[in-house]
């Protein structure tokens, strides 16, 4: 939270809010951008085996995936990626801020936006319940019905699910 005191190693206690720090030196929540467009690229293929869909992901190996919005959530969870890799602190909150604008259905914007500028337990707590409340919105709810409990091992996982299980009680 911003009004707590962090410090890293061989850093002096003077005031540090959570907005002025750097990102840690690898988060693993970059590594999504790629798999969300991954499966925008996969959208629609109808592979006639696992081989197949393996030669074609085997293409992207070592590169960077790119692939277009296919709407203004893509949109906004493209803000946030670009946030994630962003090494100042008021460029993540910019960047989680234009992505709630882009799309208030944004849940990583509102789990961003309390990792960085919460001041107390309490805002964190409405800014990821908030995320939680994006999340559902998007997810179809026959996942809730079919696949609770289960959500790490979907095969194929469902274009809105890897944000709501970031935070909001995936089991």
């Amino acid at each position: 939270m911003a009004n707590m005191k962090s410090r890293r190693p061989g850093e002096s206690r003077g005031e540090v809010s959570a907005a002025e720090l750097p990102p840690p030196a690898f988060d693993l929540r970059i590594v999504e951008r790629t798999t969300a467009h991954l499966s925008r690229l996969m959208e629609g293929r109808d592979f006639a085996s696992i081989a197949e869909e393996n030669r074609f992901l085997q293409t992207f190996v070592g590169k960077r995936v790119e692939a277009p919005a296919r709407n203004a959530l893509d949109e906004a969870e493209d803000l946030i990626y670009d946030a994630w890799e962003a090494t100042s602190g008021k460029r993540r909150v910019a960047l989680a801020r234009q992505a709630l604008a882009t799309s208030p259905d944004s849940a990583d914007a509102y789990v961003l936006l309390a990792e960085e500028t919460a001041r107390t337990a309490e805002e964190a707590r409405d800014l990821y319940a908030q995320g939680v409340a994006a999340g559902e919105r998007t997810l179809d709810p026959q996942v809730f019905r079919e696949d609770a409990g289960h959500f790490w091992g979907i095969r194929r996982v469902p274009k809105r699910l890897p944000p709501y299980m970031t935070f909001g009680g995936a089991d």
